[in-house]
């Protein structure tokens, strides 16, 4: 065997040596492919996934519901007129108050609402208006029982008009209402059961005709249901009379819309 050069003599000695020097050398190059720890494949780490927002869950109209509106950040005080369908007569009237930052519900009881449901109103239909308002006008036959807004008790000379101030309070004794119909008008003081407290809401303030007029939140009249006002027993009219503030809405609605408010 030729090692370093050509025609270089090598002995017997030399290639024994050289021999076990070739298995040694062999040996350790085994060794070293034993230790060495096999490739493992690696894989990128795998994204972390966020779980999905859930909804809260719904109990009913209670204080919790009532603190997710968008309604909440803008008033202490809400009313809402909850009904079952869209062309129910009844439905659920309830009263939030904040009380040191936390919603309260003051009360809750049975309201009647349109003979032909809730939801798009117009001078043609007894239907209550869908959506959010705030009231007006605080009247009523019965004397002021502590309103924070002005209350006007009537005295005969009061009409809802329907002619030239479409869709306004009018007192005979201060504003010239002779161009006007009792056709066109509500008398307000021959509602002697209904009226005996009310508040009006500014559903169509801008006075649209075919929009409707007078719809209000009032007491139970002889009939379960209204021409497209909230009625609520007396006793809890009379009350709201004096919560009713700058601060206060009104949400009519059904059940399943009251969350867009």
């Amino acid at each position: 065997m030729i090692r370093s050069g050509v025609g270089s003599e090598v002995s017997d000695g030399d290639i024994a040596g050289e021999t076990e020097t070739a298995n040694t050398a062999e040996t350790e190059s085994e060794t070293q492919q034993e230790t060495v720890p096999p490739e493992t494949e690696t894989s990128a780490p795998a994204e972390s996934e966020t779980p999905a927002p859930t909804e809260p869950a719904y109990n009913g109209i209670d204080e919790a519901f009532v603190s997710r509106l968008n309604a909440a950040s803008r008033f202490d005080r809400i009313m809402i007129t909850s009904a079952p369908s869209s062309t129910s007569m009844s439905a659920t009237f309830y009263y939030f108050e904040r009380v040191n930052g936390q919603w309260t519900k003051i009360l809750e009881v049975p309201a009647y609402i349109g003979s032909e449901g809730i939801g798009d109103a117009d001078l043609y239909h007894s239907i209550t208006p869908s959506g959010i308002y705030t009231f007006t006008v605080l009247f009523g036959i019965a004397p002021d029982p502590g309103c924070s807004m002005t209350y006007h008790q009537l005295t005969g000379s009061e009409y809802w008009c329907g002619g030239q101030y479409f869709n306004q309070f009018v007192d005979e004794r201060y504003t010239d209402h002779s161009a006007c119909t009792l056709e066109d008008d509500e008398y307000l003081a021959e509602h002697t059961i209904a009226y005996v407290y009310a508040a009006a809401f500014d559903y169509n303030s801008a006075g649209v005709y075919d929009e409707g007029s007078a719809f209000f939140l009032h007491c139970y009249s002889d009939h379960p249901w209204t021409e497209g006002c909230v009625a609520v027993p007396e006793d809890t009219m009379r009350y709201l009379l004096t919560r009713i503030n700058g601060s206060t809405c009104l949400i009519n609605d059904v059940e399943s819309n009251l969350s867009n408010y």
